[in-house]
């Protein structure tokens, strides 16, 4: 089986509403955005996320995937504003220029890769240029969160060979190792900062 980003686990009832299935995708999507993979945590929360139509509903061939479930993905602001509705044209499909769905495979190392050395993209194939320039997912703002996110699996690496070395004081494994989770659990796998009940109260 292919690599894929996000497999769908949920089964959500049919909606009236396509928003009303955020509640679905955030969990499918691990809390992150499906194309530039911020997590909630790190970009204010699910009110600044979006259901965004993988096949533009705007598009007249696409307009009864509105509603459907798999056609919907999770995706910060920024991206789904930028991908609006882009579509590629027939012409350009057939010369491999389309968006990469990550449902269908993993486009990081496939069709782009980051760069360690400042966080860029380095496009690998027409696929990833298409989807890299029409999400712009080579803007500033991720370049610098890439860089901190290796920056932070960098340190937690070091920190984890430290802890091989022979006779470290049992205290100073303990920190260290508390340390190690603090960094993971608010850069790698970061908890999300609230749930939706939150937001009634």
């Amino acid at each position: 089986m292919q690599n894929v980003l996000f497999q769908r686990q949920q089964k959500p009832r049919r909606q009236k509403k396509y928003q009303d299935y955020k509640p679905y995708l955030r969990k499918d999507f691990q809390y992150r955005c499906a194309y530039c993979l911020i997590h909630e945590a790190h970009y204010g929360g699910l009110r600044n996320f979006h259901v965004d139509h993988f096949r533009p509903k705007s598009k007249g061939r696409f307009r009864r995937l509105a509603l459907t479930y798999a056609n919907l993905y999770y995706a910060c602001g920024l991206c789904n504003t930028f991908k609006g509705d882009h579509w590629p044209s027939s012409k350009q499909l057939k010369s491999g220029f389309r968006f990469v769905d990550p449902c269908q495979e993993d486009p990081y190392g496939t069709h782009f890769e980051v760069v360690e050395e400042d966080g860029s993209l380095r496009i690998l194939t027409d696929a990833g240029r298409y989807t890299v320039v029409h999400l712009r997912l080579d803007r500033n703002q991720l370049r610098r969160h890439r860089r901190r996110e290796i920056e932070q699996k960098q340190k937690c690496q070091v920190a984890r060979d430290l802890l091989g070395t022979p006779g470290l004081p049992p205290q100073l494994v303990v920190e260290t190792q508390r340390l190690v989770e603090e960094i993971e659990q608010s850069w790698l796998n970061p908890v999300p900062p609230y749930e939706l009940e939150d937001l009634r109260t």
